[in-house]
């Protein structure tokens, strides 16, 4: 399994690299921007329409590296599992469970160095103030370190929920013998109504207990934070035993 992991891993590396740089780069060309002091108006205009124009390609530099690792790994497991190169991956000398859990330790992988260079570039393009975070870790009234640990928890979980159910829908729809990609589909639109059923049946559930108790407490919060944790973990948990299913006893190779 390893071994299939550095493969996709080295495989993605390069576009990931470009990208995380090309963050770096335009967070210190904004920390540098944002220090320069003008006193003739309009060339301080002028910066602060350069600093817009790097500020709007920093956040879609940050939004690419998110869905290019989501892509990815779909395209990947898409072609190296599902289509005609699968012949050669089932061939490889380990168990099914081994092949997916590699597409997936490398999606969280990817996801991962996302985030770390998200949050370094931010931190460089804000110019390494912290003053603001620790006035609210020492000022706020609820439990903000426990909040913020839940909620990035729960980010990470539906990322990885999402995930695994769009591979679940190509995993259905590439076991069928016809129309692969239409069932493919069809698949992934009944799965996202079904989940939005859950969600909405989760959030109806999450509004009418704050209804009955009336406020809003730091308990009150992580606690539902934990109870969306649980729950889109259990979601993750299905779909990724379903494409295990699949993959052993149902694939249709093209």
């Amino acid at each position: 399994m390893l071994k299939l992991f550095k493969y996709n891993f080295k495989k993605f590396l390069k576009i990931h690299l470009i990208l995380g740089a090309a963050l770096i780069v335009n967070a210190i060309v904004l920390l540098i921007l944002s220090q320069i002091r003008l006193e003739d108006n309009a060339a301080s205009a002028t910066i602060t329409t350069i600093i817009g124009f790097f500020v709007s390609i920093f956040g879609l530099t940050q939004v690419l590296l998110i869905i290019f690792t989501f892509a990815l790994t779909i395209i990947n497991f898409k072609r190296k599992v599902l289509g005609d190169e699968g012949y050669l991956t089932h061939t490889l000398p380990v168990s099914k469970s081994a092949i997916i859990n590699s597409y997936f330790l490398n999606a969280l992988v990817y996801l991962i160095f996302d985030v770390f260079i998200i949050v370094l570039s931010s931190t460089i393009k804000s110019g390494f103030d912290f003053d603001v975070l620790f006035k609210t870790f020492n000022t706020a009234e609820i439990n903000i370190g426990l909040t913020i640990f839940l909620a990035c928890t729960l980010v990470l979980i539906l990322y990885l929920t999402f995930l695994t159910q769009v591979i679940l829908a190509f995993s259905i729809g590439y076991s069928k013998d016809k129309n692969k990609v239409a069932n493919t589909i069809l698949f992934g639109i009944v799965i996202y109504i079904v989940n939005q059923i859950l969600g909405g049946i989760l959030l109806a559930g999450i509004v009418g207990s704050l209804y009955i108790k009336g406020d809003v407490t730091s308990n009150t919060i992580n606690n539902y934070l934990l109870v969306a944790n649980i729950f889109y973990l259990f979601l993750g948990v299905i779909s990724y035993t379903l494409i295990n299913r699949f993959i052993k006893n149902k694939l249709n190779l093209e």
